[in-house]
């Protein structure tokens, strides 16, 4: 959901919530992120900016749409996320989950 414009803010800042569940383990956060970069109509860029006053771990969403030899369009989307999380077993098995949850959006993507 769009949020209120802060001094220092380049671009329009949204409030996005994620959710993340591994078994049992689920942990939810929700995060000011602001466009800074958007180089349009293939290149866009969002980091987080809180208000708060507190130190904040980095979060870096990028995407880059290109032109497809098939005559659609690729775009390809990058998180970065700054921080540790909980344990580094925890973090193993994040990046395995999201390896296997690769097919399933592309399936859905070319659903669309």
């Amino acid at each position: 959901m769009p949020d209120e414009p802060h001094e220092g803010d380049q671009g329009p800042a949204w409030l996005v919530d994620l959710h993340a569940s591994i078994g049992p383990l689920r942990r939810s956060k929700r995060l000011r992120m602001i466009r800074d970069l958007h180089e349009a109509p293939n290149h866009v860029r969002y980091l987080r900016r809180e208000t708060d006053g507190r130190r904040h771990s980095t979060w870096r969403l990028t995407v880059q749409v290109s032109d497809s030899a098939n005559g659609g369009s690729h775009l390809e989307m990058s998180l970065y996320y700054g921080g540790s999380l909980w344990v580094p077993m925890i973090e193993r098995l994040l990046r395995e989950e999201v390896e296997r949850s690769r097919p399933r959006l592309l399936a859905r993507l070319d659903r669309s």
